[in-house]
């Protein structure tokens, strides 16, 4: 018989006592020794090793916050019982899932640790993890789905063992020290410190509240990511002020929130939500407009806030795409009395597993928004016969399923596909991925990236089937060409029906993937597969004339614009040299009202030779210094800037002629040849570090002194030829790829000092990334 017994207070049940937040689950104690059980030495090991990968893993620097939230979220995990004998099978069940959990969590920072190095790792290791580094976003996207994913199984754990989230710090705030705490909350007026509180309290809540609380706490976790960097602002700013009335606004309708809505306030609950939408589209428009204008300091300009902003912004997106679909099909809102609590956890689990499915793709934004000025529309009034015509291809009766848009370099065949994506915004569900000459690392995600594009934006049976297809094809982001293809589109959209809005995949510029037999192989696919498609699944494909891939296209029955053939096309491109010298003219205020004359307008059409990449770099260089004497400069040795590549050598002559006189022509050609040979896009800040001739990050004031002397100093004369972004952290890109092709083409650049040596370059940067 046994002789052991248990104390009064305890009883046999997994949660009786049980202490709230980080407490150990309770287990009934006897007198014996209890000898710790298999699943709490799983669980000690999986914790400790996902916080030694997330300290020792050298994570690019923006992810710093996303790096914090996570150690907190894993500091707040519920432990496990030392003892599970008495468990029931069920029990065991939800533990052994909940550490299965964690441990595809430490194996998805494994991955991401082995891809971006240790944090002590020696030169060599540094300079072997360098471009990782590159892909600011990535390291970001890791640590935001493991968050996701930890405090799903915290939930689902919570949920099936009945335990209530502890009081104090929420789950997923960044941790600091008490002096940090204060000093924070000592920068901030009472306003933001009511408001903070009820961002931290809502956010906490959120995940009880059914079919609403992930666009409810997204909204939160907004507002209190942007009351921190309000910390940054000066708070006598006009700005500041004006964004502090707003956050107090926001706080206000999320406080209706903190307390679960009853059945009987079902229509209060619907005109909150949709004053919550409004307010959120308030403060997105207050904070461009403080960027318009500059008045964000460098708390807002820096690349880690604006990334963490674009991440919750497109999470309040995810989940209010969520609840329109919830909304077609059981109303705005359920009371809770409706919904038993595992729908709800259900709700949370399912965009969390979202969340996660759709990482394992990739960064879909490439291929969303390219990464040139290219990706501007049309001009309205411009190029109305050709967009007519896709459209009318697009929504008629054709048979045909691919649209080949072909033309010489500066035609605007980029800037035609934007626009049909846009003018298909809010008719059908599109994907667009620009290929990029030099980008060799980013055209491997085409296939995934359309994809996720329209996981997005498709209709809710498309994004059902996407997602099943990532959940059954875990590693599809690294498979064939092909496999990808049939998993994440032909299967997903086999079944689309007839009767729905067109879906429209295009892709630009695919002459310009660098694997030619990628390339090739991707229109036999499209060849192969589209006949087998419902007929309103459209391919859209944009390239230059030029072999071996226009020999392809052209054994192809599908539908042809050539734009090369197109007349009168003098009369857009006056529209829209018109437009630019407007614009001029708005920011130089001394010019003559008469400037310039028509006489010139048409001289500079006629020299365009109808190519709208010509125009455009023609009006950005004369509106880059001083527009009169340049336009004159240009009318009076107008054989010398006639054609793309004439221009481009006149431009880029005059700018080495004036570095030459600065004594800076080494730092214009490196930055300049960095530019072209990088593999990821890069920013002023990557360039300014490459070049300051260190390992170690320079402090604040030194880094933006040298981005100044870069921006304003280096950049001005070849500023037609670049797109500088007002953020010394977002990607400088050059305007066109015709430029990148005459700067690595010795013939024509001949021995001019502007002239990129691609293999030296690669050596050179080597060099730098090694340098202590």
């Amino acid at each position: 018989m046994n002789n052991q017994s248990t104390p009064d207070d305890a009883s046999p049940g997994l949660l009786d006592p049980m202490r709230q937040g980080n407490a150990t689950l309770s287990t009934p104690v006897t007198a014996a020794a209890v000898q710790p059980t298999e699943i709490h030495n799983r669980f000690a090991d999986v914790k400790s090793a996902i916080i030694d990968l997330i300290k020792n893993t050298a994570w690019t620097s923006n992810s710093s916050k996303t790096q914090q939230r996570l150690l907190q979220a894993v500091d707040n995990l519920e432990n496990v019982p030392e003892n599970t004998a008495h468990l029931s099978a069920g029990e065991n069940t939800v533990m052994d899932d909940y550490m299965r959990a964690l441990e595809h969590v430490r194996g998805r920072l494994e991955e991401a640790s082995a891809k971006y190095g240790g944090r002590n790792a020696g030169k060599r290791d540094k300079f072997k993890h360098s471009w990782a580094h590159l892909d600011r976003s990535g390291g970001v996207q890791v640590l935001e789905a493991c968050r996701s994913e930890v405090d799903a199984a915290v939930n689902r754990l919570r949920s099936h063992l009945k335990i209530q989230p502890a009081e104090g710090p929420t789950q997923n705030a960044p941790s600091s020290s008490p002096s940090t705490q204060a000093k924070a909350k000592s920068n901030l007026s009472s306003n933001l410190k009511i408001a903070q509180t009820t961002f931290n309290t809502v956010e906490t809540v959120s995940g009880t509240i059914p079919l609403i609380g992930t666009y409810v706490g997204a909204a939160a976790k907004l507002g209190s990511t942007i009351v921190d960097m309000w910390q940054g602002m000066d708070s006598n700013k006009e700005a500041a002020k004006s964004l502090e009335a707003r956050m107090a606004a926001l706080a206000e309708h999320l406080e209706y929130f903190q307390a679960q809505p009853k059945e009987n306030q079902k229509e209060e609950t619907n005109e909150r939500i949709r004053n919550l939408q409004l307010q959120l589209k308030l403060v997105g428009g207050e904070i461009e407009t403080l960027d318009s204008k500059g008045a964000i300091t460098r708390a807002f300009l820096s690349r880690n806030n604006a990334e963490t902003l674009n991440g919750f912004q497109e999470q309040i997106k995810a989940a209010e795409n969520e609840i329109h679909v919830r909304k077609c099909t059981f109303g705005v809102y359920f009371p809770r009395q409706l919904i038993s609590s595992s729908t709800a956890t259900h709700g949370v689990e399912i965009n969390a597993e979202r969340r996660a499915l759709l990482d394992r793709l990739g960064d879909g934004s490439y291929g969303a928004h390219g990464d040139t000025i290219e990706d501007a529309t049309c001009l309205k009034g411009t190029r109305e016969a050709i967009l007519k015509t896709i459209d009318e291809w697009i929504y008629g009766t054709s048979s045909r399923r691919v649209l080949w848009i072909c033309g010489m370099a500066g035609r605007g065949k980029s800037t035609i596909a934007a626009s049909v994506a846009l003018q298909s915004h809010d008719r059908s569900p599109w994907a667009l991925f620009h290929f990029r000459r030099g980008r060799s690392t980013l055209e491997k995600r085409l296939i995934c990236a359309l994809a996720k594009q329209l996981e997005s934006r498709g209709s809710p049976e498309v994004r059902r089937a996407i997602l099943r297809a990532v959940r059954e094809n875990e590693d599809i982001a690294q498979g064939r060409l092909d496999q990808q293809f049939e998993v994440l589109l032909v299967n997903p959209l086999k079944d689309y029906p007839a009767e729905s809005s067109p879906i429209l995949l295009i892709v630009d510029a695919l002459d310009e993937c660098e694997d030619i037999t990628y390339a090739a192989r991707f229109i036999e696919l499209i060849d192969k597969h589209s006949p087998l498609l419902p007929q309103n699944i459209k391919f859209i494909l944009t390239t230059r004339p030029e072999p071996p891939l226009v020999d392809t296209l052209r054994s192809k029955e599908w539908e042809m614009v050539n734009l090369d053939q197109i007349a009168d096309i003098h009369h857009d491109i006056e529209l829209f040299i018109r437009s630019e010298f407007s614009k001029i003219k708005k920011l130089k205020s001394r010019l003559p009202v008469d400037w310039p004359s028509p006489d010139s307008i048409q001289k500079l059409v006629t020299l365009s030779e109808g190519l709208f990449q010509w125009a455009s770099t023609a009006v950005r260089y004369m509106g880059s210094g001083s527009p009169d004497h340049r336009l004159q400069e240009l009318l009076k040795d107008s054989s010398k800037f006639r054609g793309l590549d004439n221009l481009y050598r006149q431009i880029l002559s005059n700018a080495f002629q004036k570095a030459e006189e600065d004594s800076c022509v080494d730092l214009l050609h490196r930055a300049l040849a960095t530019l072209v040979v990088a593999p990821h896009p890069i920013s002023l800040e990557v360039i300014a570090y490459m070049f300051m001739d260190r390992l170690i990050a320079p402090d604040t004031e030194e880094m933006k002194s040298y981005c100044a002397f870069m921006r304003d100093d280096i950049f001005p004369n070849v500023a037609s030829l670049l797109l500088i972004p007002a953020s010394t952290g977002e990607p400088i890109q050059l305007m066109h790829t015709s430029i990148r092709d005459l700067l690595i083409d010795a013939k024509r650049c001949g021995n001019c000092l502007y002239s990129v040596d691609v293999p030296q370059t690669h050596w050179n940067l080597a060099q730098d990334c090694l340098q202590s």
